[in-house]
């Protein structure tokens, strides 16, 4: 449901209702007709007539923003053509041709719309158009803008309460061939046939006293100029009238005593709205307000819409379509050379992902190769100490608890060069503490081999049976000893032509 704002505008008020529409119904929130003042008229002063518009929204506490709004005669001027042509863009052209040679209204200052009423089995069709000035238009927008109001839909009052009528009463429609609209300022003349407009007309009716004689002779001039759509349907016998109560006890008895044949009667307040008061708001101007409210919801190609034509090419659209196409032809163009940029691009990203994968293969033998350069690298560091690392291991694990009351977890043996005494750092866990300081003992009673660099022990739940964790950080002094040795038995292997192996000689010690 959209909450919109139907407005009508006559020669001396403003009638408006709001309501939320969907599909074919309405739930009216408020209604009014409202005297607007001679000197804010929307004719002679249009800027003053949106301020005043703006405060008397305000005060009725009109919150919906959407406006649709139907013009009256003679602002617009509304007519059923019937065409010889079947296809919707010969029918369009045919359109534009007679609004070219209307003349009231020049072809380049025309706003306009067309809606499809009937489609005769002899290829004709029966068109109803709208027609009015750009001027007029641009002028109640720009108004209803003033006022924060998004306008819509703009179409005809004439339209809108025979849309109205259709929708809300389409068992009298079906037997309807004059639908006659009468209120206090209009007389609207619809002819129908099979429901579908053929013909209508809207005479304006004075202020003053009303004249029966006056209005069958309306009647009759719209009767004859219309007999020739209408002749092979039987004619209008079938009438149709919507008017005030009060107008029934003279109108009535002056249309059967004319035509002979008794017209249906309709009051406009039997189709009030129930669900809202409407004692301000005319009620023929309340037909007219509905039908806008419900051709608002209806698609663009079923309703007759002066704002939003469907089918016209006006100028601006007819430019447009220049632009587009022009825009579409650089479009496809723009396509293909996106289309070869990208092909060239996937050929040279094809080459790349090769000299990469190539590049890569490379990097991986150079990381191997830096790899085992490294690693013989560490092995002449290590020949260079002349170091007898089972002997070194061998005193560590001498000056060790018994495994059942610690153990190391690791163990890391570090070559510092050939002028640095050699390094073991480890870490461990055991039972005690006391364990722990006897370990530390060991290994700092003999400082001639071992210099400790104490660390801290701390609880553990790593290891249940082994709460304590501890580390150790050692250098070993000895290895200086077994470098002069190592020194002195390659000097003596090289004359005795022995090779040597890093390993003390057993046999010597």
């Amino acid at each position: 449901m959209v909450n919109r704002i139907a407005l009508l505008i006559d020669s001396q008020h403003l009638h408006l209702l709001q309501g939320a529409t969907g599909g074919h119904s309405i739930e009216p929130t408020l209604a009014r007709s409202i005297r607007i003042p001679d000197a804010l008229r929307f004719d002679e002063a249009p800027d003053k007539f949106s301020d005043w518009l703006i405060q008397e929204l305000a005060d009725l506490g009109v919150s919906a923003k959407r406006t649709v709004f139907a013009l009256e005669s003679p602002y617009v001027l509304q007519k059923c053509i019937t065409l010889p042509v079947r296809t919707d863009n010969d029918l369009a052209k045919m359109v534009e041709l007679h609004v070219a040679g209307s003349q009231f209204i020049k072809a380049e200052q025309a706003r306009y719309d067309f809606l499809i009423e009937s489609r005769r089995p002899d290829n004709k069709t029966g068109v109803l158009l709208a027609l009015t000035t750009a001027e007029l238009v641009n002028s109640y927008q720009h108004t209803f803008a003033c006022a924060d109001l998004k306008l819509d839909l703009l179409t005809t009052a004439n339209y809108a309460c025979t849309n109205y009528v259709r929708t809300q009463l389409p068992e009298a429609i079906a037997n309807c061939d004059l639908l006659i609209f009468k209120d206090a300022q209009h007389l609207r003349l619809t002819a129908l046939v099979d429901s579908s407009i053929v013909a209508l007309h809207e005479e304006r009716i004075g202020q003053g006293p009303e004249d029966p004689e006056q209005l069958i002779q309306a009647i009759r001039r719209f009767r004859g100029s219309v007999s020739q759509n209408v002749d092979d349907h039987g004619g209008l016998n079938k009438i149709l009238v919507l008017c005030s109560k009060t107008e029934h006890e003279t109108l009535a008895p002056a249309i059967q005593a004319e035509f002979g044949t008794k017209p249906e009667i309709i009051d406009f307040e039997s189709i009030r709205p129930e669900n809202i008061e409407t004692d301000n708001c005319s009620p023929q101007a309340l037909c007219c307000l509905q039908g806008l409210l419900m051709m608002a919801d209806a698609s663009r190609s079923d309703r007759l819409d002066i704002l939003h034509p469907t089918g016209v090419k006006s100028t601006r659209q007819k430019q447009l379509i220049s632009v587009f196409s022009a825009i579409g032809i650089a479009c496809v163009l723009l396509i293909i050379a996106i289309s070869y940029i990208r092909h060239r691009s996937a050929v040279v990203n094809g080459e790349f992902t090769t000299l990469q994968a190539e590049l890569n293969a490379l990097t991986e033998k150079n990381q191997k190769g830096q790899s085992i350069i490294a690693k013989v690298n560490a092995m002449r560091d290590w020949e260079k100490t002349n170091i007898n690392w089972f002997h070194e291991i061998t005193e560590l694990q001498k000056r060790m608890p018994d495994s059942k009351q610690a153990y190391f977890s690791e163990l890391d043996l570090v070559a510092r060069g050939i002028e640095e005494p050699p390094k073991a750092t480890a870490s461990g866990f055991a039972k005690k503490q006391s364990d722990v300081m006897q370990m530390n003992e060991e290994f700092s009673s003999d400082s001639k081999q071992f210099v400790v660099n104490p660390k801290p022990f701390f609880e553990s739940d790593v290891v249940e049976k082994f709460p304590l964790q501890f580390e150790l950080d050692i250098e070993l002094i000895q290895p200086q000893l077994f470098n002069t040795n190592a020194r002195k038995n390659t000097a003596k292997d090289k004359s005795t032509g022995k090779k040597d192996t890093g390993q003390p000689d057993v046999l010597e010690q």
